[in-house]
């Protein structure tokens, strides 16, 4: 439910939703560096590994993981590769089908946020592998910023 209330120079939004509390990794490491995530909403795993094929030979990246976070139209994809800010915020807003208010946030936040615990009953599955020649930065083991949110249930 939405109810919105307009007048005298001001906007009053509500909103009614079901929520469930998650789980999500961030991708800023402790030396102040970043690596890229990305969350793809509608698109089938086709299109989002052309896209993040792309995305790999323009940023030439090491190999990027890419997951099913929900049905068959959402995905979820990383690489460890370290990057600045700058690179790593380039890096996740060149595939065309990234979300934008994901994309948005991060930017807006200074570091991306992406779920890694199930939602409505489905799992987090990986369901592609982009290889690379070029060698991963960094050791999984150094991702250790987390955080606990609330998210729309479906």
């Amino acid at each position: 439910m939405h109810k919105r209330i307009e007048g005298w120079g001001w906007n009053f939004y509500v909103s009614l939703n079901k929520v469930q509390q998650t789980i999500g990794v961030n991708n800023k490491l402790g030396d102040g560096q970043f690596f890229p995530l990305w969350d793809f909403d509608e698109h089938g795993t086709d299109y989002v590994v052309e896209q993040l094929l792309k995305t790999q030979r323009e940023f030439s990246l090491p190999t990027i993981y890419v997951l099913q976070s929900s049905d068959t139209q959402h995905h979820h994809a990383f690489s460890f590769q370290r990057l600045s800010w700058h690179e790593c915020v380039k890096a996740i807003g060149w595939p065309e089908g990234v979300d934008r208010q994901f994309y948005g946030l991060g930017a807006l936040r200074g570091h991306y946020t992406l779920r890694i615990q199930d939602k409505d009953g489905y799992s987090t599955t990986l369901v592609q592998t982009l290889y690379s020649p070029r060698a991963e930065t960094i050791d999984p083991m150094e991702v250790r910023s987390f955080a606990k949110y609330w998210t729309k249930r479906s």
